[in-house]
């Protein structure tokens, strides 16, 4: 519903239209230069050569035309400063009418706009006052007259020629498309709807037309009615035009997860090569816990996508949280070596965990920041009622998380701990603790604690492990909480 989408520089809006002088060759020459300078930063150099045209025929109303349109860009330069710099320095040049918009906050004209949108202005006028039966210049000129950045902005005008335009050309949906911007503006919401309707009739496979209509209904507070729109729109759209259409339907749906769960499979179900929704469905399952199909999705949009670093990076976490570590590690390298940063971040810590082997189990982020790991093949009965498991401690060096803090101590590091409790239905009891350096020499011993009653308790190392060991419901669960890292 910004003017400034439908703006091109290139003369793509101008087919049809030609000068129509009967000046010699050197005003055609003129002419042509003029329009063969199609890249945003030679915009003042076109301005000039259309200037010396008008000079040579000043009763040209398609040359005030294509002048005005050029001053008008210049306000977009202005104004838009980020996204001009992007839109000037891009291989790929302009972004088209259908890209993404950009929601801005309404600021005070600038100097730098208010001399273009005048200069644009009195050459519409002008191109209007010579030739007032080309419907294209009354669109334009409603273009302008909705910009924020002018200072001659004026809604109810920028209607009236829109009003103009379509009589002209009522089979334009682009005009359509504006008029319903300037009466969504003006609180016009069901004739803004109309309007959108007629865009969609003359274009029903224009995508864009579908998603303006979504922002109408969405601003109406139809958000069912919006997400219809949207969805509609996600069924035409290109792959790489999605992120913005899928953002849109997960605001009115207000993150609600089983409806959107819903959403994305009627959507991959029309449109079954589209990477972008297997993600989004991906993302579902894994916020509830579904991991298989959630690696199943992200599986499925890298065989259409392939290697994308973020998918992989997402895959990968899934892989991690599930437990398949060497899975994980694959897919953070790959996508380390694409130069995804954080991917590289967990490969080291993924390498280090797989070092250790599927047999220790993270379970504890202790008190000294460092983590534990307890042996999942060494969890033995030692006679009725004692089990022992064993217990390994992250070295000082590995303990590097971002809350790490280096315990200061007289006593010797351990790398090794054999835990033995009593586990009984009404109490359970530490028997005995035994530390070991890494040299394997005992460096701590408290054997018989069970001659001095010694509890578990909850908010403690004793409290997970008594959970783990002797299955403790509520003891260590109930207060520990661990992450997909064990931390």
């Amino acid at each position: 519903m910004n003017g400034f989408k439908e703006m091109p520089i290139d003369g793509q809006i101008f087919q049809g239209l030609t000068a129509v002088s009967d000046d010699a060759d050197s005003l055609r020459a003129t002419v042509d230069e003029a329009e063969r300078s199609t890249v945003a930063d030679r915009v003042d150099e076109r301005i000039e050569k259309y200037t010396e045209a008008i000079d040579r025929n000043p009763t040209d109303p398609i040359l005030y035309f294509k002048r005005g349109s050029l001053h008008c860009h210049r306000v977009a330069l202005s104004y838009f400063s980020t996204e001009a710099d992007a839109m000037i320095h891009s291989p790929a040049g302009p972004r088209d009418s259908q890209s993404e918009p950009v929601e801005r906050s309404a600021e005070p004209p600038s100097a730098d706009s208010a001399v273009p949108c005048g200069l644009a202005l009195d050459d519409f006028n002008r191109a209007i006052a010579l030739n007032s039966q080309y419907a294209i210049f009354f669109y334009m000129r409603g273009v302008l007259l909705t910009l924020e950045a002018c200072p001659h902005r004026n809604l109810e005008a920028a209607l009236a020629d829109f009003d103009e335009a379509l009589r002209l050309n009522p089979a334009n949906g682009a005009f359509y498309q504006e008029r319903a911007g300037v009466r969504m503006k003006l609180g016009q919401f069901n004739q803004a709807i109309n309007d959108m309707d007629q865009a969609i009739l003359i274009e029903p496979s224009n995508y864009y037309f579908l998603y303006e209509k979504g922002l109408i209904q969405e601003r109406m507070g139809d958000h069912e009615n919006a997400a219809d729109s949207y969805m509609r729109a996600l069924f035409l759209a290109p792959n790489d035009r999605m992120p913005f259409l899928i953002t849109a339907l997960k605001g009115v749906r207000q993150d609600s997860a089983d409806v959107l769960l819903g959403d994305f499979t009627s959507l991959i179900a029309k449109r079954p090569a589209a990477s972008s929704l297997y993600v989004q469905r991906a993302m579902l399952f894994a916020d509830e816990e579904k991991w298989k199909e959630a690696i199943d999705d992200f599986s499925r949009a890298l065989s259409l996508r392939g290697d994308d670093p973020n998918v992989l990076f997402s895959r990968g976490k899934i892989y991690f949280t599930a437990g398949k570590k060497q899975d994980a590690q694959q897919d953070f390298q790959t996508a380390c070596r694409q130069h995804h940063t954080a991917a590289c971040d967990y490969a080291k810590i993924t390498q280090r965990d797989v070092a250790r082997g599927e047999r220790w189990v993270p379970f504890w982020y202790s008190r000294d920041r460092r983590q534990y790991f307890y042996d999942r093949e060494y969890l033995k009965n030692q006679q009725k009622g004692f089990r022992l498991i064993r217990v390994r401690v992250e070295s000082e060096e590995d303990a590097n998380g971002p809350d790490y803090v280096p315990i200061r101590s007289e006593r010797p590091g351990y790398t090794l701990q054999w835990w033995e409790f009593r586990c009984s239905t009404s109490r359970f009891r530490i028997a005995k603790i035994r530390r070991f350096d890494n040299g394997g020499r005992l460096v701590e011993s408290y054997p018989e604690y069970e001659k001095n009653f010694r509890p578990v308790l909850v908010d403690s190392i004793s409290g997970k492990l008594a959970d783990i060991v002797c299955g403790v419901s509520g003891v260590g669960k109930a207060t520990e909480k661990t992450d997909s890292s064990g931390r």
